[in-house]
């Protein structure tokens, strides 16, 4: 097995699991920390796999499709969280912003700019910013 198929393998695999865990999560609080807790712990948890699997997106290149997918899954989970605080633009505003902040502080994990708990509280910190930013109230 040549070093794209594992690389696709791993993609394919993660994904799956990461599907799995927001079929867990789905709908089960108002939190949108709750919504990123599971795949900070996962990735960080993991710590290898976890850059492996950054790697593997990266180098091959063509997982867009992939990466959407896992997208989609995230945002759209908290556009359900944020429910009828936010009018639907605004909540799909909200969502992709958060989406880049989780990307964002993931890739400062794995290059060693935070621990796991710094990880968490940044996380709570960017969603309190953000809203205070969009006016939602916890």
């Amino acid at each position: 097995m040549g070093v794209g198929d594992k690389q696709t393998l791993l993609i394919h695999t993660i994904g799956q699991h990461i599907s799995e865990l927001h079929d867990d999560i789905r709908g089960q609080s108002d939190s949108l920390l709750d919504v990123l807790k599971p795949f900070l712990q996962m990735f960080t948890g993991h710590d290898e796999l976890s850059r492996a699997f950054g790697a593997a997106l990266i180098q091959q290149g063509n997982q867009g499709e992939a990466l959407t997918a896992l997208k989609a899954l995230l945002t759209d989970e908290i556009a359900l969280r944020l429910g009828s605080r936010l009018n639907s633009d605004d909540a799909a505003e909200y969502s992709n912003l958060l989406y880049n902040v989780y990307l964002g502080l993931l890739i400062g994990w794995a290059a060693g700019l935070y621990d796991t708990e710094h990880l968490t509280s940044q996380a709570a910190s960017s969603i309190e910013r953000l809203n205070t930013a969009f006016g939602v109230h916890q």
